[in-house]
């Protein structure tokens, strides 16, 4: 079984989508904007690195084009989707799991994150330059789970949202690419009735989607480790209609302001201005979307 994670870019704009179609994973591609304009009719297949595992997928994350994907054996794939090139990395030995993909722009490094064993709480990395795994210490805020555990990139940093026992008490903690250190980051106050909190990017921003009963604030932070400079970008609210209140995404915001959200499985447009809605399509097959920015970048890694 696969997960299925599609790709939106913000230059190129190709729409890629995981699916599973009679046990295979198969990797698709459209453009954004045939996607908004309903002309999507028919997809182009391509090159697919990890048709060989008979492993569950799951994308771990993506930067300057490259997208990282994990298979629960261990085994890890770094993947160009514009260039089709891909490289599996050498194996750890250890039971672990991936739990962020980022680049050290001060060394021209790309680092893989994982989080040793099912008890420990040991990080260890892989470097690009130097083609190998080593323990980095430990992660000092607790555990993660596998439901928030793939590390949103931004500010070249790592961020995670940590729960603490208590949802209200939910920390974000950053781990610089360089440094290598850990560090909680401060969160604006998001009022009462908060019951979710969803970490992501928004654009070359952190942000933070603060899900009430009665809609959502999406929040972005402008300079990484200000507490001052999160803005609160627009609200989301829920008509009052619906009988189940949906947790909303944003994956992609355009050039002229509108951003591409998701719904729950439905996948929309909105426009905060006017606060319009353009029903995109229903994603009953494919609920998980990712955005990465499309390159030419080559995959020369030390073996």
């Amino acid at each position: 079984m696969f997960c299925n994670a599609p790709f939106i870019t913000h230059e190129y704009r190709p729409y890629v989508d995981f699916s599973v179609r009679g046990g295979e994973l198969v990797l698709t591609g459209c453009s954004v904007h045939s996607l908004i304009n309903g002309e999507v009719t028919k997809s182009d297949k391509l090159y697919n690195p990890v048709k060989d595992m008979d492993n569950w997928t799951y994308v771990v994350g993506y930067c300057n084009g490259l997208v990282c994907l994990a298979c629960f054996d261990g085994s890890v794939f770094l993947w160009n989707p514009s260039t089709t090139e891909s490289t599996r990395l050498p194996k750890y030995g250890i039971p672990h799991t991936v739990f962020g993909f980022g680049y050290d722009e001060r060394k021209d490094d790309y680092k893989v994150f994982t989080i040793i064993g099912d008890r420990e709480n040991k990080v260890s990395v892989y470097s690009s330059n130097s083609g190998c795994w080593r323990v980095i210490g430990e992660f000092p805020f607790g555990k993660l789970s596998f439901e928030t555990c793939r590390g949103q990139f931004a500010f070249g940093a790592l961020h995670w949202l940590v729960n603490q026992g208590d949802r209200r008490k939910d920390i974000i903690v950053a781990l610089d690419m360089n440094t290598e250190t850990h560090r909680e980051v401060l969160q604006p106050d998001f009022g009462e009735d908060v019951y979710d909190l969803t970490l992501g990017t928004l654009g070359n921003s952190l942000s933070v989607v603060c899900q009430y009963k009665s809609g959502a604030d999406i929040w972005v932070m402008k300079e990484h480790g200000v507490a001052e400079s999160w803005t609160k970008l627009f609200t989301f609210w829920i008509p009052v209609d619906l009988p189940w209140k949906p947790r909303i995404r944003p994956i992609c915001m355009l050039v002229n302001g509108d951003v591409i959200m998701l719904s729950d499985l439905t996948m929309i447009l909105f426009n905060p201005g006017t606060e319009e809605i353009q029903m995109l399509f229903d994603t009953w097959e494919n609920p998980s979307y990712n955005i990465f920015k499309s390159s030419m970048c080559t995959l020369m890694l030390k073996a």
